[in-house]
């Protein structure tokens, strides 16, 4: 009987050793899990958040097709705001162990933009013919856009593998339980030979040993099936699990996005700048910021006397005031430095729509010394604040219009809410110096600015009051002199007589400018007043005035 025990022990000890081995071979898992789908003839394709974290990263997310592929990243808010009412692809999850599941969604437009290079993201790859990229971090709130042009097929076949993390826990323990009872036969085969003689003699007890030991294996050999049989069982497929939907605005950009959109402006304003071109400014500037440059540009080109306005500062963003909202136009503000020439700029960003770039709206020279107070964390946002916002001692557009008010005027009471700063000082004492300088030739001299409705932006600061930049114009007016139906005449220095193309005139003369300038207002109740941070101001036009535009 020990011969027959040796021959199921050995013969069990290999089969176990044979199913280990199996298992780390011809049974191993692949070594990613991987699964695929085909989008179908949608434009753009929308990966839901969580779904690149249905398995433990690294995940590898592989898109063919035809021409540029572009994979985007941006919250689920941002990409959806994006593709808006186009027909698109969505993938929400898994269809099976091997397929994505992939839902067509009808729009109105059939069509979009090429969204390489969008603002909007937080980052993309792009590739010709295959777009490859990688994810190792929380689902959080990221979706994912894969597109072409945004005209054709965003896709031929979309790929994402994680690597398999499902082991063989039990190849190890069989191929090590396999050997022992290997070994062990070798004992029962020795203790049979040893008592082959004494076989006669105890053959019926060896008889019951051997039911016994039969009984025995059987069990084995039942306990290793059914252990190998919980190795498998149909698995459940795993479901996304990004982050609940935000109940409050977030922020319109990161930093990383503020860093590049910036660097973007600061290229296209030195090349229009370089060549003189409003056109190039199209892409990247608007507002007042547009308004100040085109029409230096036009007077540079009559004259190099004219000064441009400075250029971006963009060497470093020194804060990065990002708004938080939800909705379209949206508004956020950096401070930046730039090492040559040395200055600090505060810029005004705007974004019309969720396919626009962002552009330039107002830039600010910050004064020297001036501190921008403390502002909400950029990954939290600051609130857009409205023209006419209460609770602060005084509303934006108050604030920019008495501002206007006490430029032109050295005893206007509204000066009174406002600290005394180098650019009203500058102003007033130009205009005094000017006035006086045209009053011994008997000509006149006056100047005013206004605040200009609509072109202003408002964000909240932690102590609940507000940054607050406004554009505001200026006209100067100089007359020569009349007696006795006799009119004077008027000595112009440059950039002045180069612009009207005279160095005298005889009828009046004014001059315009552009004036970005940029407050904190402090919160109601509060005993501060109102401190100017800094000021731009560009000679924006010159003209003499005939009698019939008199007014």
């Amino acid at each position: 009987m020990r011969l027959a025990f040796g021959v199921i022990t050995a013969v069990v000890g290999a089969l176990l050793a044979v199913l280990g081995t199996l298992q780390l071979t011809l049974w191993a898992p692949e070594e990613n899990v991987v699964v695929t789908a085909d989008p179908g003839e949608a434009p753009l394709v929308v990966i839901q958040p969580g779904v690149l974290n249905l398995y433990d990263t690294p995940a590898e997310l592989t898109v063919q097709g035809e021409g540029q592929i572009t994979i985007a990243q941006a919250s689920k808010e941002h990409v959806d705001a994006w593709v808006g009412d186009t027909t698109h692809a969505s993938v929400p999850g898994l269809a099976s162990e091997t397929q994505l599941r992939v839902d067509q969604v009808e729009g109105e437009a059939e069509t979009a933009p090429d969204p390489a290079g969008a603002d909007l993201w937080t980052s993309e790859v792009t590739g010709e013919g295959t777009a490859e990229l990688r994810w190792d971090a929380e689902p959080g709130r990221t979706a994912f856009l894969v597109a072409s042009d945004g005209e054709s097929p965003a896709a031929q076949s979309i790929t994402v593998a994680w690597p398999n993390d499902e082991g063989t826990p039990w190849a190890i323990p069989l191929i090590v339980i396999g050997g022992l009872i290997f070994l062990a036969s070798g004992w029962f085969f020795y203790t049979h030979i040893r008592r082959a003689r004494e076989a006669a003699r105890r053959r019926a007890e060896r008889q019951q040993r051997r039911r016994r030991l039969a009984e025995t294996g059987t069990a084995l050999m039942v306990v290793g099936t059914l252990a190998l049989a919980g190795c498998g069982g149909e698995p459940e497929l795993p479901v996304p699990s990004p982050e609940p939907e935000p109940t409050e605005a977030q922020p319109a950009l990161s930093p990383e996005q503020a860093e590049r959109i910036v660097a973007a402006i600061a290229e296209d304003v030195a090349r229009a700048d370089e060549e003189l071109d409003a056109g190039a400014l199209d892409a990247r500037v608007s507002g007042p910021a547009r308004a100040v440059r085109e029409a230096a540009y036009q007077a540079r080109e009559t004259t190099e006397e004219v000064s441009l306005p400075p250029a971006v500062a963009a060497d470093e963003i020194a804060i990065n005031h990002v708004t938080a909202t939800d909705s379209w136009p949206r508004v956020t503000t950096v401070v930046t430095n730039s090492e040559d020439p040395a200055q600090t700029q505060y810029l005004n960003l705007i974004q019309e729509t969720p396919r626009d770039d962002y552009r330039l709206w107002s830039q600010t020279v910050l004064f020297g010394g001036a501190t921008v107070p403390e502002t909400q964390d950029p990954a939290i946002g600051a609130p857009l604040l409205a023209a006419d916002q209460p609770g602060l001692v005084q509303t934006p557009e108050e604030a920019a219009r008495n501002y206007a008010a006490a430029l032109g005027d050295e005893e206007a009471e509204e000066a009174q809410g406002f600290e005394e700063d180098d650019f009203r000082n500058a102003v007033l004492r130009n205009s005094a110096e000017t006035a006086e300088a045209l009053q011994e030739g008997n000509a006149d001299f006056s100047r005013s600015y206004e605040a200009q409705e609509g072109d202003l932006v408002a964000t909240g600061t932690l102590d609940s009051g507000a940054l607050v930049t406004a554009y505001l114009t200026s006209t100067t007016r100089l007359s020569p002199e009349e007696e006795d139906g006799r009119t004077g005449s008027l000595t112009l220095g440059s950039p002045i007589s180069d612009l009207l193309g005279e160095d005298e005139v005889s009828s009046p003369v004014e001059t315009t400018t552009g004036v970005t300038v940029t407050f904190l207002v402090p919160p109601a109740g509060s005993e501060d007043r109102i401190t100017v941070l800094g000021a731009t101001e560009v000679l924006t036009g010159a003209r003499e005035v005939d009698d019939a535009d008199d007014t």
